[in-house]
């Protein structure tokens, strides 16, 4: 079975200032132990409710799953994440939690590229239509629709979309947050990593609609540099990017 199979996860609305405290905790050295204990205290006037096990508790989990306890095989990926996100730009910092939430939670990964394919497509997007397609592929169940909508409204609030005139209807920003080339080949490892894919072609990977709000840069350089993807090609001009196991 797939590594990657049927994880939901990311089912609470996530905050970008929490997500900045714990990857600045996680820098600092703490352990997910730590880091959860002082996510419970730090969330408690915020969100209220009963910690563990209670919507606190969830998003709680989801914070800590994406920065400090990460599965197994993104360990490496998530500790040249901490060293990236201390040293780019404070604007930046979305799209390295981007990556981060990708590589942990393939469900953000195939909801944001279901919002940026629809995004490509019609111009405008609604919640309703997203929800759709994510029930589709993952069952018309209530945690699907929940989930679905916490990754919506999570979107929505780190502005990578605005509403349009028409109720409901959200369009992408004018303008795309133009990132550096580390931060663009760590988002690229963080789709390889989230569907769980050994190898991808440039192409392929240059119009990935889950890229909607960001503009990559100077991706063949740093991928040419990175210890865990290399370009191969096949053919007369097909390049491909593939996973170093």
């Amino acid at each position: 079975m797939s590594r990657t199979t049927r994880v939901i996860g990311f089912d609470r609305e996530i905050q970008l200032d929490w997500l900045d405290t714990v990857a600045a905790r996680v820098a600092s050295g703490e352990d997910p132990g730590e880091v959860r204990a002082w996510l419970d205290a730090y969330l408690a006037d915020r969100l209220g409710g009963e910690g563990r096990g209670g919507h606190r508790g969830k998003t709680v989990t989801v914070l800590n799953r994406i920065w400090s306890n990460v599965p197994p095989h993104c360990k490496a990926f998530r500790d040249d994440a901490v060293e990236l996100i201390v040293n780019v730009p404070q604007d930046e910092r979305l799209a390295v939690h981007w990556a981060m939430a990708t590589a942990v939670y393939p469900f953000f990964g195939e909801v944001t590229a279901t919002v940026g394919r629809l995004l490509s497509l019609q111009g405008d997007v609604v919640r309703a239509a997203v929800i759709k397609r994510l029930t589709e592929s993952w069952g018309d169940r209530p945690a699907v629709r929940r989930a679905s909508r916490a990754v919506w409204t999570s979107l929505a609030a780190w502005q990578t979309m605005e509403p349009t005139v028409k109720r409901g209807h959200y369009r992408a920003k004018t303008s795309k947050k133009t990132i550096s080339a580390a931060t663009s080949s760590l988002m690229v490892e963080a789709t390889m990593l989230g569907t769980d894919r050994e190898a991808i072609s440039i192409n392929e990977i240059q119009s990935w609609p889950a890229f909607y709000p960001f503009a990559l840069t100077g991706l063949r350089q740093s991928i040419l540099e990175s210890s865990r993807i290399m370009i191969s090609r096949e053919g007369v001009d097909l390049e491909m990017l593939r996973r170093i196991t």
